[in-house]
């Protein structure tokens, strides 16, 4: 994701042409380079509604378990954005300090 938005339903309709364009690859990852996960709680919140009806499911829907089981293994936010801003702010600190 190129496009930095305070709006959660432009996000979500970003999040949402990826997936109907990607429905034939069941191996998808978002890469949020604006960062926008971040201004938006919904996200989250999201997430975890999706993790907890996913966990509800599994034990009532024994049919389809298998499925559950792939969304509770494999539907993850790994929030590498706040890492990689911290070390950016680290090696600035550092060239600061050796250009003085």
């Amino acid at each position: 994701m190129l496009r930095k938005t305070i709006s959660p339903i432009i996000y979500f309709q970003q999040i949402g042409r990826l997936l109907s364009f990607s429905n034939r690859n069941n191996n998808l990852k978002i890469v949020d380079l604006v960062n926008n996960i971040q201004n938006h709680k919904v996200i989250y919140n999201l997430y975890n509604d999706i993790y907890t009806k996913a966990k509800e499911l599994k034990k009532i829907d024994k049919k389809n378990e298998e499925i559950y089981n792939n969304i509770l293994e494999n539907f993850k936010i790994a929030d590498y954005a706040a890492t990689a801003y911290r070390v950016k702010d680290e090696i600035k600190e550092r060239l600061t300090i050796k250009s003085q």
